[in-house]
């Protein structure tokens, strides 16, 4: 993802670009807003900024090993924790995100923009439990 393709959002992007040409990276940001505002692929965005090798300002080049790993949400340095449920031959206590990953990364792909409710329907059937 790149912050190109996030539409508006203008004044987010600039402090987010502030921020990475200060080299002033806070340990942790929280992205709130009500869904479908592109908290996800901000994250992403950064995320790959951040990673990529060969940006210019805000924007990542795209085309870096980083760049190619983290638009197939498969960068080793990025990592995703997502709601799941239980899966059969498995107690829900031992269900953890990795179960789920192939389905997540295709689900973010398929709706960026999508939410926990999505996620949630995505994932659950009748018998299991979130």
């Amino acid at each position: 993802m790149l912050f190109n393709q996030i539409p508006g959002q203008q004044k987010t992007k600039e402090y987010l670009e502030g921020l990475i040409l200060k080299d002033r990276i806070p340990h942790a940001m929280l992205l709130t807003g009500p869904e479908g505002n592109g908290k996800l692929m901000f994250a992403l965005a950064l995320a790959v900024s951040l990673m990529c090798q060969e940006k210019e300002g805000l924007e990542s080049c795209g085309q870096c090993s980083d760049c190619i790993k983290a638009k197939k949400y498969i960068h080793p340095d990025i990592h995703f924790s997502f709601p799941v449920c239980s899966i059969e031959g498995k107690k829900r206590e031992d269900t953890t995100s990795t179960d789920f990953l192939q389905t997540w990364r295709a689900f973010i792909e398929k709706m960026p923009y999508a939410g926990i409710d999505s996620w949630t329907r995505e994932i659950a059937t009748g018998s299991k439990k979130l």
